[in-house]
């Protein structure tokens, strides 16, 4: 898959679309997400295909709340590194969660087509091409 390099405005619509998630406006995130999008998921979940199973899963279900705090973000050729903080509450038990993570989006045509999401700072400074394989 062919990247692209990352500009300022991919940037921005990337931190528009944090916005959007953490305000539930989940369709405005299709300003930035590519119809194939790809997501894999943290600890081993299934990997999500395709712009309507991303949509989906946007939808609370575990959690009645959760908020993306992003912290940093790093661009490397095509790819964005974001250290976010999570933080949700349990829709069946109220407990709340706070943790620390990253994601690697890939883009192609400035649309986001791959998203790695972990909570390995090293595999994510892998996946940016930082760090040796």
């Amino acid at each position: 898959m062919a990247e692209d390099l990352v500009s300022e405005d991919d940037v921005a619509r990337l931190l528009r679309g944090y916005s959007a998630y953490n305000r539930g406006d989940y369709d405005d995130l299709r300003e930035f997400v590519s119809d194939e999008i790809v997501m894999e998921r943290v600890g081993g979940q299934p990997t999500i295909h395709g712009w309507e199973a991303f949509r989906a899963f946007q939808d609370p279900d575990a959690f009645s709340w959760q908020q993306i705090e992003v912290h940093e973000t790093i661009t490397n050729g095509g790819k964005i590194l974001v250290r976010i903080h999570t933080r949700a509450r349990g829709s069946v038990s109220g407990v709340e969660v706070s943790i620390d993570g990253w994601m690697v989006w890939t883009m192609r045509d400035h649309m986001g087509v791959h998203v790695l999401i972990t909570q390995d700072e090293a595999e994510a400074e892998r996946a940016l091409g930082l760090a040796p394989s």
